[in-house]
């Protein structure tokens, strides 16, 4: 399921404007691999988490989904592992936290 990670790192490499999404990623989903973990230590401010949620028949998972990535997350270093659950989506969309009360 989707691009192996060298490519990936080509791509990164190549396109310095360029993001990952780890989504339902073979080698990230169910156990971080070398690989993926060597990609995410690299590039730790180009990549986000996802839950890959596109249809409704997959929002039943979504627990699951999240259990997962709290498990992959919690084996990288602290700094990466919040870049990728949620600082560098709020670099790229900005903070969206909760509306203001008027």
């Amino acid at each position: 399921m989707g691009e192996p990670p060298e490519r990936v790192a080509r791509l990164l490499e190549r396109y310095p404007q360029l993001y990952g999404e780890l989504s339902y990623r073979s080698g990230v989903s169910g156990g971080l691999s070398a690989e993926w973990r060597a990609l995410l230590l690299r590039f730790p401010e180009r990549f986000v988490y996802g839950s890959d949620t596109w249809v409704p028949s997959r929002w039943a998972e979504v627990k699951a989904l999240t259990s997962d990535a709290r498990d992959w997350l919690a084996t990288l270093p602290a700094s990466v592992a919040e870049n990728i659950a949620h600082k560098n989506a709020e670099r790229l969309f900005g903070h969206m936290g909760a509306p203001a009360k008027h």
